[in-house]
Order: C-alpha cells, then sequence, then structure tokens
C-alpha cells in the first residue's frame, strides 16, 4: 500500500486500455481510498461497457456527432468499397488446377484450399463493372473537392 489517504485523486486519459487488469488492480491496492475518475474518447459497444462498471456513471458524455456540430471534429465517411482485382491470365482456371495437382496435396490440405479459395473467388474473378467506374469517378470527385 503506497496510501491509506482519502484526499487522493487519480485522473485517468484512455481509462478504457489500462484500468480493468492488473494495472488497475495494483494502483487500487496502493491507494483504496482514493477517487479514480477516468476519461475515453472511444466510444464503447453495447456489452462492452467496463469502463463504467469500473469507474462508476459517467459524469459528462460528449458524443461524437456533438463534437462534429461543434467544429471540433470533421465528419466521418465510411463507404464499403470492394478491392478491385483484374486476371490478366486467360488460361487462369487450367494453370491453377496444374499446380494444384503438382502441389499433391493430402485430401485435408485440399479440403482447407478449397474452403480459403471459395472465400476469395468471387474477387478474383469479377468481370469489370459499372461499380468499379464508380469507384474512379468518386475517388476521383473527392480529390478535386479536396
Amino acid at each position: 500500500m503506497l496510501s491509506e489517504r482519502d484526499d487522493i485523486i487519480v485522473i485517468t486519459d484512455e481509462a478504457h486500455r489500462s484500468q480493468y487488469d492488473q494495472l488497475a488492480a495494483n494502483m487500487r491496492r496502493a491507494l483504496p481510498n482514493a477517487a479514480f475518475i477516468g476519461f475515453t474518447g472511444t466510444p464503447l459497444m453495447a456489452g462492452e461497457e467496463r469502463t463504467r462498471d469500473v469507474f462508476g456513471d459517467y459524469v459528462s458524455i460528449y458524443h461524437l456527432a456533438q463534437s462534429i456540430e461543434d467544429g471540433a471534429t470533421v465528419p466521418l465517411y465510411y463507404e464499403n468499397r470492394i478491392p478491385e482485382l483484374q486476371i490478366v491470365n486467360d488460361d487462369f482456371g487450367e494453370d491453377l488446377e496444374r499446380l494444384l495437382e503438382d502441389a499433391e496435396l493430402d485430401p485435408e490440405a485440399e479440403r482447407r484450399l478449397e474452403r480459403e479459395f471459395a472465400r476469395q473467388y468471387h474477387l478474383v474473378t469479377r468481370p469489370l463493372g459499372a461499380h468499379r467506374r464508380g469507384l474512379g469517378a468518386s475517388l476521383r470527385g473527392a480529390w478535386l473537392s479536396g
């Protein structure tokens, strides 16, 4: 124990990163009567509210939407994009089959390879389409507009 005083305040930034496991337990043992205040800028998802469990109820909440409205944060946009791949080998299927035969894989390795390849096959064989032209135009527009 470092101190039993009850007039010590421990202020922790990024509390969601450091205040749940061994470090937190050691701090609480060293300062059993201290008041602990934790700050976190990381939004917590449902079921992951350990910060509240460890530190108690929130004193203040400042949401991303409020921060954007205040001008303290730029808006965050997410667009799911599928990576662009293009096969330039017209004999891809035959070449792949020959490589697999030459590899002499055991049945279990073949099954694992088939499972993995099945997940990626649609990306590798996807035809050039409007979605790619749309992506290019979107990126070009974003670049030009700043």
